[in-house]
Parts: structure tokens; C-alpha cells; sequence
């Protein structure tokens, strides 16, 4: 089948080559190359002289590369760096579009979807100046509280956030949320993309099903997301991989303190994530990674 597939980008390629010039055939190249550089966010670096391909695509580029001039010597691009994405106005153009489709409602700046976007330029790149120079600071959440569905004496409180903080968080999400996906395991299903409740209830079902199971539990970690320890969420950050500014940044709107709807009191943040805010949910899937695998470890979840 390996072979095969050699074969198959060998013949398909080698007819473009005729009647290339060496040059004609080095911009080919470049420009095939450049098709999958986007593709290659979050992959390890490479070098094709020695042969070393991480992925799929690598190998499909790899094999375009042999089928052309092997003495041309195309420099391979490195990665661009998370920050940099970040600070793109491309990046962050995306992530207001997705918070104005979702009509998400504001924070304690009191501006709304209709007024960022009389003066959505402005705001954009008054948003790349502070993350590029590194000055990017949040605004405190507003505090509300809600009934809970089930226990509607039962208050849980949110943290409202403003729309341009609503953008950066969305923009540090897409560019970290795919590593992280790939590390978690595959039981877990709260907030990840392509996952959740119903798919998570199908699980259950089938094990139930397939291994005999009689009885099914339903727990639940207590105040989890309040309880959420700021040093060792940090660690586990650090830890991925992830570059030291966007742990910053992250850090800063996890420990941002909170002002109550009703009296305008301030409260610090020394614990947990502010339920509400578009980062938290990945954070605390990022945090219960180790008692997923600790778990696994111990046979009380199927590894799979």
C-alpha cells in the first residue's frame, strides 16, 4: 500500500516536470510548498534531507519533492510562531466574526456587538498594538448570578466578559485548542470539539452494552471550576508546550478579578476560572487531563 501510493504521486507528478526549466520547476515547487504550510500549524519541524516526516501531508509533499530536481535545495519555512498568529488581524478578524454571529452579549465596558462594530477597524488594531506590545490588559468580568435548572434556589455565578476580550480569547483558543485536543484522552467529551453530551451518552450506552454493564453512575466534581488552582494550571500550560506570552496572556484572564452586578464590589481572583469565559472550558479540560489518565492507569476508565 506504501509503495503504491509512491507510485501512484510518482506518475502523477513526473509529466508535470516535462519541459520545465529547473527554475520553472524550483517556483513549482515553492508554490506546491507554500498549499500546505498553513496545514502544518502545530506539526514538529522537519528537514527533507533527512528524510525525517511527521504526518500525512509531509510525506505527500516529501514525495512531490523526489518526484522534481533532487539537487534543488528548497529552504523549508519554520513554523510561525503562536504570538505571531495571535497578533494577526486575520486571526483576530475570525474571532470577532464568530462572537458577532453568536450575538454574545457584553461586559462591564457596557459596549455591545452593535457599537464594536461601527468601529471594528479601530478597536482591531488597537487589539494587535497591545499584543504586540505586550501592554494587553483585560477587563475585570462582571459578576452575575443565575438560577440554576435544577436547583433554582441554587445560584451560579458568571463571569461576563467585554466583546475585545471576548476576541482575544476566542483568537488564543483556535490556536492552542487542536494541540491540546490531541493530547486528551479519547473518553473525554465535555467541551471538545466534534464530542459532547449526546455522543458521550452513546458511549455510555455501548459499554453498558457490549461489556454487560448493569449500572451506570453520575458524578460530579463540586464547585470545580471555582476550585481550579492557578499554579499548577500554569505548570500544566507550560508543560504542552505553549509559548511563554500566550501563557501570559492566559494567566491574566484567569486571575482577573470580578465586579458584582448589583453593589459594583470587587472581588479578587486567587482561585479557579470564571465561568463564562471563552478559555475556561478548554482550561479545565487541560486540567483534568492527569485525573483522565490517572484514572485509565487504575483500569477506572477504558482507555479509549
Amino acid at each position: 500500500m506504501y509503495w503504491s501510493f509512491v507510485a501512484f504521486v510518482y506518475s502523477i507528478f513526473i509529466p508535470l516536470q516535462q519541459g520545465l526549466r529547473p527554475s520553472d520547476s524550483q517556483m513549482a515547487l515553492i508554490s506546491w510548498h507554500s498549499i500546505f504550510i498553513p496545514l502544518q500549524q502545530g506539526l514538529v519541524r522537519f528537514s527533507i534531507r533527512n528524510k525525517n516526516i511527521p504526518s500525512f501531508v509531509c510525506q505527500f509533499e516529501y514525495f512531490y519533492y523526489i518526484c522534481g530536481h533532487n539537487n534543488c535545495q528548497i529552504p523549508i519555512r519554520p513554523m510561525a510562531k503562536q504570538i505571531d498568529i495571535l497578533c494577526s488581524e486575520i486571526t483576530l478578524y475570525n474571532a470577532w466574526n464568530i462572537v458577532k454571529e453568536k450575538g454574545a452579549a457584553g461586559g462591564i465596558d457596557g459596549v455591545t456587538i452593535m457599537e464594536f462594530e461601527k468601529d471594528k477597524r479601530k478597536q482591531i488594531s488597537k487589539l494587535v498594538d497591545e499584543l504586540a506590545n505586550k501592554t494587553r490588559k483585560p477587563y475585570p468580568y462582571l459578576e452575575i448570578e443565575i438560577a440554576k435548572d435544577k436547583s433554582p434556589e441554587e445560584k451560579r455565578k458568571l463571569g461576563m466578559t467585554a466583546i475585545r476580550d471576548k476576541i482575544v480569547q476566542l483568537a488564543i483558543k483556535t490556536i492552542i485548542e487542536p494541540r491540546y485536543d490531541r493530547i486528551f484522552v479519547g473518553n473525554s467529551y465535555g467541551y471538545r470539539p466534534g464530542k459532547g453530551a449526546t455522543k458521550a451518552i452513546r458511549r455510555v450506552l455501548q459499554e453498558c452494552k457490549n461489556k454487560k454493564y448493569k449500572y451506570v453512575l453520575r458524578l460530579d466534581i463540586d464547585n470545580f471550576f471555582d476550585s481550579i488552582d492557578h499554579f499548577l494550571l500554569r505548570r500544566k500550560l507550560v508543560a504542552t508546550g505553549t509559548e511563554e506570552e500566550i501563557v501570559r496572556l492566559i494567566m491574566l484572564c484567569m486571575q482577573m478579578g470580578k465586579v458584582k452586578q448589583k453593589n459594583r464590589e470587587w472581588i479578587d481572583t486567587m482561585l479557579g476560572t470564571p465561568q463564562g469565559a471563552v478559555l475556561s472550558p478548554l482550561m479545565a479540560n487541560l486540567y483534568l487531563h492527569s485525573f483522565d489518565q490517572f484514572a485509565i492507569s487504575r483500569r477506572l476508565l477504558c482507555p479509549h
